[in-house]
Formats: C-alpha cells, structure tokens, sequence
C-alpha cells in the first residue's frame, strides 16, 4: 500500500496560509453557497478520517499550513476532533464551548408542545417489541 500511496500522491503546495477542516459535508454545503469561491480551502473527512484525509490533513501541517477543524458535538465527533487535532496539530474551528452554547441556543424547538412517543410499538411502522417472541 506504501507503494501505491507514494505514488499517487500529489504534492502540496508550500504557499497555503489557513486550511480548514470538518468532519459534515453540510459544512462544505453551506460554505458554497455563501461564499462561492471565496471560500478558504476546506476539506471534508465525511466522519472519522480515512488513510487518505490523515495523509492529506498531516502533509498540510507538514508544509507549514494553519488547520482549523470544526466537528459534531455529539460524542464520536469529539472523539474524531481529538484524533484530527492529535494528528495535525489543527485548532478548533467554531468548536469551543460558546459555539456549543449559541448552537442550542438557536435550535430550540419551535413548539411548546411535548412529542408523544408511542414506546409500546402498536401504533409504530415495522415490528414491534413483542415481534421477538412470535
């Protein structure tokens, strides 16, 4: 694999100042459309980085670039956020505790009014609990 990874590699270029990372594609959705081009470089890991993104992400800090990587706040994007940051010597991203604050903050639910939840599973799509023991 060290063969083929050696070979197909691309070389970085040595001039890029700030490189940002996340791990949503939604991020690189709603960066194209406000900022077009733009837009600072941006890479996607789509989840916990492949081979290739810890390559990518470790020869940018190699070269010199400044990463900045945002995550899920939900536990595995942590868990993912600590390796990248770990990996690349990237800082966090719209990623501290007020972004985590403010992103509560505007997205509380519209409605007061409390969702029911049938647990029984007689009014759920699909088999319900007692679907084991038929």
């Amino acid at each position: 694999m060290r063969h083929y990874l050696d070979k197909e590699r691309e070389p970085i270029p040595d001039r890029l100042s700030t490189v940002f990372a996340c791990e949503n594609p939604s991020i690189v959705e709603s960066a194209s459309n406000s900022l077009a081009t733009r837009s600072a470089p941006l890479i996607c890991a789509e989840g916990r980085p492949s081979v290739a993104a810890g390559l990518l992400l470790r020869g940018l800090r190699d070269v010199g670039a400044a990463l900045c990587y945002h995550g899920d706040f939900d536990w595995p994007g942590l868990n993912i956020a600590r390796w990248v940051m770990a990996e690349s010597d990237a800082v966090p991203w719209r990623f501290g505790a007020r972004d985590y604050r403010e992103g509560l903050r505007l997205n509380q639910p519209t409605s007061k009014t409390a969702l029911a939840v049938d647990w029984t599973g007689k009014n759920s799509v699909g088999p319900g609990p007692d679907a084991r023991d038929a």
